[in-house]
């Protein structure tokens, strides 16, 4: 049996500590305290352009076969070419990225786009879903999927994700 101790305390960066107390098998009880994380899923501003530079080139490193590119082509992208994909993103009515934050640090991203042809505007493409593997098995790529969803079922026009 698990007993939660009344010691529950919202922390600075917005998390909550909470301990957690849990009889052994014989004698005194053992105390451990769990992080419960405050993750936020939003766009990123365009002024935050250096937050999705620095966790693509990480999701291409650590997970290469997942993405067309590759960490040593987009590494060399002048940093004018990583504040348009941002900027793109938040510009036309054709695409979008989110990314989970855990305070101020990203820790997750997933995008979509979708053109304006009229055999294929119904379709949504959906790419780059990458979540830290500090962060992995926590919920946090559905919370994305989930927030991606939502977001493009606002979109009259898109009928079909890919």
């Amino acid at each position: 049996m698990v007993e939660l101790a009344d010691t529950s305390d919202l922390k600075s960066d917005g998390r909550k500590s909470v301990r957690v107390q849990v009889p052994p098998a014989a004698g005194e009880f053992i105390e451990r305290t769990i992080i419960i994380m405050q993750i936020t899923i939003s766009k990123l501003t365009d002024s935050e352009w250096v937050k999705y530079k620095k966790i693509r080139l990480e999701a291409l490193k650590q997970e290469p076969s997942a993405f067309a590119s590759s960490f040593e082509d987009d590494v060399q992208l002048p940093d004018e070419q990583w504040k348009k994909r941002l900027q793109r993103s938040h510009d036309n009515n054709q695409s979008v990225m989110l990314f989970a934050k855990d305070g101020d640090r990203v820790i997750g991203m997933i995008g979509a786009f979708w053109s304006n042809k009229e055999k294929i505007k119904h379709i949504a493409n959906i790419f780059g879903v990458y979540v830290n593997s500090d962060y992995r098995g926590k919920g946090i790529g559905n919370m994305l999927m989930e927030t991606l969803l939502d977001n493009l079922a606002r979109v009259s026009e898109i009928e079909k994700y890919s």
